[in-house]
């Protein structure tokens, strides 16, 4: 059970000019060129966080659209 608590207090969103760094249980670098979409949601499978109001962002990794 902790362990779904822990990404709410422990998920960071670093943006830089060329990329965004995602950190939560490791590392993730997503250069803005593979973002392919940005919408506003209230799944709360869309990503980890205390508030329903979230943004689902779908990028292009290894060729494949992950959401």
């Amino acid at each position: 059970m902790l362990l779904l608590y822990i990404p709410m207090f422990r998920t960071r969103y670093i943006l830089y000019p060329n990329h965004m760094t995602v950190i939560c249980f490791g590392k993730m670098r997503i250069p803005y060129q593979f973002i392919t979409n940005m919408k506003e949601t209230h799944n709360p499978l869309s990503s980890a966080a205390l508030s329903l109001d979230r943004i689902q962002i779908d990028f292009i990794k290894l060729g494949i659209i992950c959401k």
